[in-house]
């Protein structure tokens, strides 16, 4: 009786290894996955540029002299950035 029960052990053995050794499993390519790229965008920022500029000042004894000035202004500026699009 054991020697029986070792034997049908050993073929459920077998045939579930044999089952799992044939069986394909899921793919990812029979699954939907939707296809992505990245895509150029011109985006506007805004971005704080210095201006130099010089101013001619005179003192009391009538002898003129130049004095740097620097402002700031808001510029904007293209800046390219990569966006990921999926269909």
């Amino acid at each position: 009786m054991t020697k029986r029960f070792v034997t049908k052990c050993l073929a459920v053995a077998m045939l579930v290894g044999t089952m799992s050794a044939f069986s394909q499993p899921a793919v990812a390519s029979d699954c939907y996955q939707p296809k992505c790229y990245y895509e150029a965008v011109t985006v506007f920022v805004k971005v704080r540029k210095p201006v130099v500029y010089y101013v001619t000042k005179t003192t009391d004894c009538g002898h003129q002299y130049r004095v740097r000035r620097v402002t700031y202004q808001w510029k904007k500026v293209p800046v390219t950035k990569y966006v990921k699009v999926c269909d």
